[in-house]
């Protein structure tokens, strides 16, 4: 198969992951943003006790069932742009032969895996939320505080995995825009 067409199925791929994602997520009121739920960016990078459950209860159960969807959508997403973005970086290893290309496709495999690494943190805090409950209530035995420190774990998880792809997705991103400004210039 061709660069040109691999390119042309993972946009497709990639779009209709995002208005999949977009479609799941728009509030029943039909207003967007919607102010009663908060965004996945706030889902994902919340690892406080308390402030989990209050997001878990602004989401409600439609709106946490929805976002369990988005989730497996996001398989399309996370696809769409791994596919474009290996495009881009043999693009760029056919303008610069440089080493950085290996770095570059090590990158964009390492923030897709780490895609995949939060969506299933993710998913285990959306079945899991209410043990968050635990730290909500005073006092806790030390059985009470062991458990609830281990049901934070997915949510750090998530936080981490969203961070670690975001720096990894900017990496290649600069690269590649580098690369352009070096094929672009006489």
């Amino acid at each position: 198969m061709s660069r040109g067409l691999v390119a042309v199925v993972a946009a497709v791929a990639l779009v209709a992951g995002l208005l999949v994602c977009w479609r799941l997520l728009k509030p029943p009121t039909g207003r967007w943003p919607a102010p009663e739920w908060p965004s996945i960016m706030q889902v994902q990078r919340t690892t406080s006790g308390h402030r989990m459950v209050a997001v878990m209860e602004r989401l409600g159960s439609e709106g946490r069932t929805r976002l369990l969807a988005t989730l497996l959508a996001d398989l399309l997403v996370i696809a769409g742009y791994v596919a474009l973005l290996l495009c881009g970086v043999a693009w760029s290893e056919d303008v610069v032969h440089s080493p950085l290309s290996g770095a570059a496709v090590a990158a964009v495999w390492a923030a897709g895996a780490l895609d995949a690494v939060e969506n299933i943190a993710l998913v285990v805090v959306l079945t899991r939320w209410r043990d968050y409950a635990v730290l909500t209530g005073t006092p806790l035995s030390d059985a009470r505080r062991t458990a609830a420190g281990r049901s934070r774990r997915p949510a750090l998880v998530a936080r981490i995995a969203t961070d670690l792809k975001w720096v990894l997705l900017a990496s290649v991103v600069l690269w590649l825009l580098v690369v352009s400004v070096v094929a672009l210039s006489p």
